[in-house]
């Protein structure tokens, strides 16, 4: 446990958070990457906004907020995904990754789906037609997390282990949990 409060006093100075902020984000309940776990931009906000009124006021940059913002993202995503969220893992690199994918996360969100939903299906309609429709629709529809709804219809209920995927979309597909609130 003492390994993971360091690692994660480490991941905050790489963002930018000073011996104050980070004790200041301590005393507001952020003590471990858990904490991070489906905290929003909004809820980043409010928590800095108190850290930097005070009392005592501490000053936080605002590149560390955005940092603190992709971290949660990171926090976030891979706790859905069942992937460790060790906060030593959150460098430099993972840092470009999940900036781009929360970028293109935001900007999807303002653009039109391209795939219309399948028609309903009545007898006497071709089957494998409105299997493909239905399979195309939901590979562009995202849910929580920017998961594509696909998952909920896959053919293997549990993932194989060191499998090779054909992307990250397909990835994302095969290894989402079938369980849980998000799945619920």
């Amino acid at each position: 446990m003492a390994a993971e409060a360091v690692a994660f006093q480490a991941a905050l100075t790489r963002l930018g958070f000073n011996a104050d902020s980070s004790a200041a984000l301590n005393a507001n309940g952020i003590t471990s990457v858990r904490d991070l776990i489906n905290l929003d931009s909004k809820d980043v906000e409010h928590i800095l906004k108190i850290i930097r009124t005070g009392p005592p006021p501490v000053p936080v940059p605002y590149l560390a907020q955005k940092r603190l913002n992709l971290f949660c993202y990171w926090a976030t995503r891979r706790n859905r995904l069942n992937e460790t969220i060790d906060a030593a893992r959150f460098n430099d690199a993972a840092m470009t990754q999940y900036g781009s994918m929360m970028t293109l996360s935001e900007q999807a969100k303002d653009e039109d789906l391209i795939v219309k939903p399948p028609g309903e299906y009545k007898t006497g309609t071709k089957w494998k037609a409105f299997k493909e429709g239905a399979i195309a629709y939901l590979n562009c529809v995202k849910g929580k997390h920017d998961i594509p709804l696909a998952y909920v219809i896959r053919e293997n209920e549990i993932p194989q282990v060191n499998q090779v995927y054909q992307s990250k979309h397909h990835r994302l597909i095969e290894v989402m949990p079938l369980a849980g609130a998000e799945f619920e």
